[in-house]
């Protein structure tokens, strides 16, 4: 698979799926994000509303996460995705917007916040899938793909 003229070689990255409730969700990613060695993350969503929502409740936890999404104005996400490649912040909440052309050396860790294979956070195609899995394990490195799954 060729991305932005790149190889991505996607047996660099380890995918896993946690079945995990809707209730317990938010918890299980706290856990993850203060338990799980990791560079840097970027947590995908599918709602703009969502990637705000997920961004103040982190901040509450004394997390410093990073937002983008396509309500931002321009100047705002070039600003972020500056701050987030220099490495200010270690944890970036994204719509699609981020999941293509984004070229991340720390970046070694994605999670797909869904609760369904079939709605909600989790990509529904399997091309998005594999371009949001791709932020992770680049330049040589290996990654980790998160998927929160309904049982």
């Amino acid at each position: 698979m060729q991305l932005n003229n790149k190889k991505v070689n996607l047996r660099s990255l380890t995918h896993v799926y946690m079945k995990i409730q809707k209730a317990n969700k938010f918890q299980k990613l706290c856990f993850i994000l203060d338990n799980v060695p990791f560079n840097q993350v970027i947590i995908f969503v599918n709602q703009v509303e969502k990637v705000d929502k997920l961004g103040d409740v982190l901040r509450m936890q004394l997390f410093n996460p990073l937002c983008i999404h396509s309500r931002l104005p321009q100047i705002d996400r070039l600003r972020s995705y500056d701050v987030f490649k220099n490495n200010g912040s270690r944890i970036l909440i994204a719509t699609d917007i981020f999941g293509r052309g984004i070229d991340i050396e720390k970046v070694n860790l994605v999670i797909n916040f869904g609760i369904s294979l079939h709605y909600t956070d989790f990509p529904a195609k399997a091309e998005t899938y594999m371009h949001r899995a791709a932020r992770a394990g680049r330049f040589g490195k290996k990654g980790v793909v998160i998927n929160f799954v309904e049982p």
